[in-house]
């Protein structure tokens, strides 16, 4: 009732992979279950939560494991398991559209200039790429290593600038950035979740990068094109996003696994735990800058295991 008398218009964007299947009724349940969100500070909750909800797989029983553990978490587990494993799975995402926006859509390789699918600035009709590259192209990263717009930086001087802010911080630590980030997420200004070995091709990625086109080669990594649904989930999470799981008596999606064929399977295991290791630090542990409490008393892991071992 609130929303009709508030005279709003919400739009969603619902996320689906070309290969599931989702109920014919998804699209009006998740609408709803977001409608029926409550209020917060005089905004409604559905446009910042990023809503999900149950499936199952194809082949049936296929990582029954792994499926059986996302579709029972409860609203706490969301939250206290999201350094684990994304606790929404991307085929069953629903959110606004808005927000999207403001989170900067998703994280995806610049294009190397000289490419074919370089935007020809003398012919509009021949923009082929997407409107998140676009941003990347045009995008600085701050001294706090968050992209906000500017018009006159270059992919490079993106790349060189958060290079730059990598090495200087090797000593000095986090500055107390929590003002701040409340801040940017005012002014829709978007992080960006790119861990520092990403910023360097290895050597030989180089070196088969400009065999392939020896005067346009693209110099920057091929791994920024892989985990795109955890780099928008923990920006997501950055920006003060709630989670949330739509429970029905039926899976409203089937995933379909395809082994060694998706991105998923192909993404490597040591990049995904950088990346949640990265957004620990960005989410948790330096998000109140010298004043944490994880930096005063300090933490532990539990376990020693391969990735309690990698973490550190």
């Amino acid at each position: 009732n609130n929303i009709q008398q508030d005279n709003e218009m919400y739009h969603f964007l619902c996320i689906l992979d070309s290969d599931d299947i989702m109920h014919p009724t998804r699209i009006a349940e998740q609408t709803f279950a977001m409608l029926s969100l409550a209020y917060q500070n005089n905004l409604h909750l559905c446009e910042k939560t990023l809503m999900g909800c149950q499936f199952d797989r194809i082949p049936y029983d296929s990582t029954w494991h792994y499926s059986q553990w996302a579709n029972s978490l409860s609203n706490e587990r969301l939250y206290l398991e999201k350094f684990r494993e994304c606790t929404l799975i991307q085929p069953t995402w629903f959110l606004s559209a808005k927000w999207f926006e403001r989170l900067g859509g998703y994280v995806e390789a610049p294009v190397s200039s000289g490419s074919s699918s370089e935007v020809d600035s003398q012919n509009p009709a021949k923009k082929t790429k997407s409107e998140n590259e676009k941003d990347l192209d045009s995008a600085a990263i701050c001294d706090d290593g968050h992209l906000t717009s500017s018009d006159n930086s270059s992919v490079d001087q993106v790349f060189t600038s958060q290079e730059r802010r990598m090495s200087s911080e090797k000593g000095s630590g986090c500055s107390d950035q929590k003002s701040a980030t409340s801040k940017r997420c005012a002014d829709c200004s978007f992080y960006k979740l790119i861990h520092p070995s990403e910023l360097k091709l290895s050597e030989e990625e180089a070196k088969q990068n400009k065999k392939r086109s020896p005067e346009n080669h693209n110099n920057k990594p091929s791994s920024l094109r892989l985990a795109e649904d955890s780099r928008l989930f923990y920006a997501h999470l950055y920006c003060g996003g709630k989670l949330c799981l739509h429970r029905t008596s039926t899976p409203l999606v089937s995933y379909r696994h395809r082994h060694g064929m998706s991105q998923s399977s192909n993404t490597p295991r040591k990049l995904l735990l950088k990346l949640r290791a990265k957004a620990w630090e960005d989410l948790v542990f330096c998000v109140d800058g010298f004043k944490s409490i994880w930096r005063e008393k300090g933490f532990a892991i539990w376990g020693a295991g391969r990735d309690g071992k990698d973490f550190l």
